[in-house]
C-alpha cells in the first residue's frame, strides 16, 4: 500500500508513457535474483478500499506506475523498465531480463502527489523464469 508513503522517487515519464506530474507516493522493494532469466510483474488494484473506486476509473482506481531500476535504485538513469498508469484491464503486466545476484528495485509509484487517486493498495506478483 502506498498511502502515507512519501514520494521519493521519480521516473522517466516518456518510457512510462506519462504526460503527468511524476512525484506521487512510492514504495520501493529490492530483489535480488539467485538465477539468470525474465522478470514478470505483474500489478493492479487489489479492491480492499471501497472508496478507492471515487478516486479514480476502475478497476485501475489510482494512476498507479511500476518501475524498476538496476544496479542502483537512486539514479533515474538506472530505470530500465516501466509501465504506465491506467492500462484498459487495470494491471500493469511486463517482462525484463534479470541476471543472477544483481539487485532490481521495483518502485511502486504514481503520477501526483497529494491529489485524490494518487495513492492505494494494490497487489503485485513477481514471476521469475530461467
Amino acid at each position: 500500500n502506498t498511502l502515507g508513503m512519501v514520494g521519493d522517487y521519480t521516473f522517466d515519464e516518456a518510457a512510462c508513457g506519462v504526460t503527468e506530474l511524476a512525484s506521487g507516493a512510492d514504495r520501493v522493494l529490492e530483489l535480488t535474483p539467485t538465477i539468470t532469466g525474465t522478470m514478470r510483474l505483474r500489478a493492479g488494484w487489489d479492491g480492499s478500499t471501497p472508496a478507492c473506486a471515487s478516486a479514480g476509473p476502475p478497476p485501475s482506481c489510482w494512476d498507479r506506475v511500476i518501475h524498476v531500476r538496476s544496479p542502483s535504485c537512486t539514479t533515474l538513469a538506472d530505470q530500465i523498465a516501466c509501465a504506465g498508469p491506467n492500462p484498459p484491464d487495470g494491471t500493469q503486466d511486463f517482462s525484463f531480463a534479470v541476471t543472477a545476484g544483481t539487485p532490481y528495485y521495483v518502485i511502486v509509484d504514481s503520477t501526483h502527489d497529494s491529489q485524490p487517486g494518487s495513492a492505494g493498495p494494490y497487489f503485485l506478483q513477481i514471476d521469475l523464469t530461467p
